[in-house]
């Protein structure tokens, strides 16, 4: 059985490496409303999206599939939006990203490692601490299976690092809601950041959540899977940094056969 907990988030993988049911409340993007603008075809966008759900539904998933919650949310929304910030500041999102991969391998070590319990259908993780060098990273959640087919998790990544020229408090959390078979994938997956970060006399603020609301219908006889449904991608500003001019997005794709699809922006 736990083994299976990879089995049904591999289906979402890369398609949201990251979002339970505590995590949606405090989710901007989750509760935000968006209007949209006329359907269009983007070929590109439309592809990679499909790729990517089709690779993740076609893999042979195990525990293993876990670290691909990591950064899934921000690859499509990537995709659809834009990226949301510079490369420089990518930096700390994909280290809670690498860091989020050993957590739930369970290949992380913690310095307490009573700090986190597993069963064959769950996993939960108290406070572990997990330090590297002036790195220090805090961690609690859950990953479980409440079926064969349906999924939930909810994990926190607090990170904070002090060296002699950069400093930052971090604050990575991922969640979601997913149930899956063989002809229907639905469900929600959330991600959130805040970080602040100093060194070089400058310094920074953001904060960030995502959202993917995911309800499409699959065939196996369709080579991309996705035969019908939506996919929407939301992305909103919790802090912005002093001079960016940062918007609230959302994306809509809607399948309505095999390799077809459309797409709509938020105005």
């Amino acid at each position: 059985m736990a083994k299976r907990i990879g089995m049904v988030i591999a289906m979402c993988a890369v398609l949201a490496a990251c979002g339970g049911n505590s995590g949606s409340g405090s989710n901007a993007a989750a509760g935000k409303t968006f209007s949209y603008g006329a359907a269009t075809t983007n070929d590109a966008a439309v592809t990679s999206v499909t790729s990517t759900m089709s690779s993740a539904l076609s893999t042979t998933a195990s525990a293993s599939s876990l670290p691909s919650l990591a950064g899934s949310v921000s690859v499509v929304n990537s995709t659809l939006l834009g990226s949301p910030y510079s490369t420089s500041q990518a930096l700390s999102e994909q280290r809670s990203q690498a860091l989020a991969a050993k957590v739930v391998t369970r290949s992380a070590e913690f310095t307490d490692e009573a700090c986190h319990t597993e069963t064959d259908t769950k996993i939960t993780f108290n406070n572990c601490v997990y330090t590297d060098g002036t790195y220090s990273a805090t961690v609690s959640g859950t990953a479980e299976l409440l079926s064969d087919s349906h999924a939930q998790w909810d994990l926190t990544i607090h990170e904070t690092s002090t060296d002699t020229s950069v400093s930052f408090d971090f604050t990575y959390a991922f969640s979601g809601d997913l149930q899956g078979s063989d002809t229907a994938l639905k469900g929600q997956l959330l991600e959130s950041l805040d970080l602040s970060a100093s060194g070089n006399g400058q310094s920074v603020a953001l904060g960030l959540d995502e959202s993917l609301d995911i309800d499409v219908t699959l065939d196996s006889a369709c080579d991309s899977r996705v035969v019908g449904g939506t996919l929407v991608g939301k992305r909103v500003w919790t802090k912005k940094p002093d001079g960016f001019n940062a918007t609230d997005k959302a994306a809509r794709i809607t399948w309505t056969a095999c390799g077809e699809a459309t797409i709509q922006l938020s105005n």
